[in-house]
């Protein structure tokens, strides 16, 4: 694909991040995170290649802090335009949703599953 979008993802979520292409764009200083996975990399503070797209970690505290920290950052300056499928996590808990499919996880008509949906990404609230 020939485009000049520019996208990145953390944490399953993926970002149109084209319009600081200053900064992820060609000779941008986060260049190396176009186009990739960058939850290990916020995670460990890096901007090693070897640190992106890499998946199955479990994080401390502080890690964990560091990326909610980064992901709040994305999530306001930036458009969230879809969840990254990988066959790492390919489980129903990472599925995709129809609006419509959503609204029939309220707690109600299909038993005891709670869906809840905000901007765009949907949480099991159950």
């Amino acid at each position: 694909i020939n485009t000049d979008k520019i996208y990145i993802c953390i944490d399953d979520n993926v970002f149109d991040v084209t319009s600081g292409k200053s900064s992820y764009g060609p000779g941008g200083g986060y260049a190396i995170f176009a186009g990739h996975d960058i939850t290990y990399s916020l995670a460990m503070n890096s901007l090693k290649k070897e640190d992106l797209d890499k998946f199955g970690f479990d994080f401390d505290e502080k890690q964990r802090k560091r990326l909610k920290g980064w992901n709040d950052f994305f999530l306001n300056k930036y458009k969230l335009i879809g969840r990254l499928k990988n066959n790492e996590n390919d489980d129903e808990s990472m599925r995709l949703f129809k609006l419509d499919e959503l609204h029939e996880y309220n707690g109600v008509d299909k038993g005891e599953l709670v869906y809840l949906s905000v901007d765009g990404t949907v949480f099991d609230v159950t």
